[in-house]
C-alpha cells in the first residue's frame, strides 16, 4: 500500500525525541528478529541522532548465545559500519553506533531513497 508507505515516511520525518517505530517480526538464519527505530533519538541526550536496535525475539533453550556480524550502510552514503555482537537470553538486543545517521538525514528520505 503506497499510502501506508507515504504515511510511515511522513511519521518518521516528523518523529519527536523518544518516539519509536517497530518492524514486523521477520525470520533470518532460523531466528526471529525485529527492528526498532527511534528516528530522533531514544533519550533526550540522543535527540538529533537516529537510534536503531535489532532484537532477537526468542533464543531457543538449547542455544546459549548467538554471534552475529552486522553491516549497516546509512542513507547518507557514508562508509558502512560492521561489527560482531553477541545475543543471549540476558541481552537480546543491540543498537548501531551512535551518530551513524542524523535525524535530519532521515527527514530528507523519500520513497525512492528509502526503498
Amino acid at each position: 500500500n503506497n499510502d501506508g508507505d507515504d504515511n510511515m515516511l511522513l511519521a518518521i520525518r516528523n518523529a519527536k525525541n523518544g518516539e519509536s517505530f517497530t518492524s514486523s517480526i521477520f525470520n533470518l538464519c532460523g531466528f526471529q528478529w525485529l527492528l526498532e527505530l527511534y528516528p530522533n533519538g531514544e533519550l533526550s541526550e540522543d535527540a538529533g541522532d537516529a537510534n536503531l536496535y535489532i532484537h532477537c525475539v526468542c533464543i531457543p533453550p538449547h542455544i546459549d548465545r548467538i554471534f552475529c556480524q552486522m553491516f549497516v550502510t546509512p542513507p547518507n552514503g557514508a562508509t558502512h559500519s560492521q561489527w560482531i555482537d553477541l545475543f543471549s537470553r540476558a541481552d537480546m538486543f543491540m543498537g548501531w553506533p551512535d551518530t551513524m545517521v542524523q535525524f535530519d538525514e532521515l527527514q530528507r528520505l523519500t520513497k525512492s531513497t528509502a526503498a
